[in-house]
């Protein structure tokens, strides 16, 4: 293993730990759950908000992506009335443990993405 593999061993040991523990192991792992919920960070976000946060996730990648997440109990999806109306995705609580190990690993290159 490399050095900068090997320093980001814990990191990812943790997430995947967490991923477990939420029993969101599966969906945790695909290739952009977890950039995602890293983009989505604290902040609510729209669906064209985590596009530009993502470059080189294609539209239908990340409606998948949240799909997931959102079956999986790991976003919640709010759409507002209003002309036109929006949509919103945020991170549940139960979400809110991966983002320290995800903030660890960095960028979306170490996220797998």
């Amino acid at each position: 293993m490399l050095p900068a593999g090997a320093a980001l061993l814990p990191a990812r040991v943790d997430l995947v730990e967490v991923l477990d523990d939420l029993d969101v192991t599966e969906t945790g792992l695909k290739k952009w759950s977890m950039p995602v919920v890293h983009a989505l960070g604290d902040e609510p976000r729209r669906f064209s908000e985590l596009r530009s946060a993502l470059p080189g996730i294609t539209a239908c990648a990340l409606t998948l992506a949240l799909k997931d997440l959102v079956a999986a109990g790991l976003v919640q999806r709010t759409v507002t009335d209003g002309f036109p109306p929006s949509t919103s995705y945020r991170l549940t609580p139960a979400a809110r443990p991966l983002l320290a190990p995800l903030t660890r690993l960095g960028g979306k290159d170490d996220l797998g993405a």
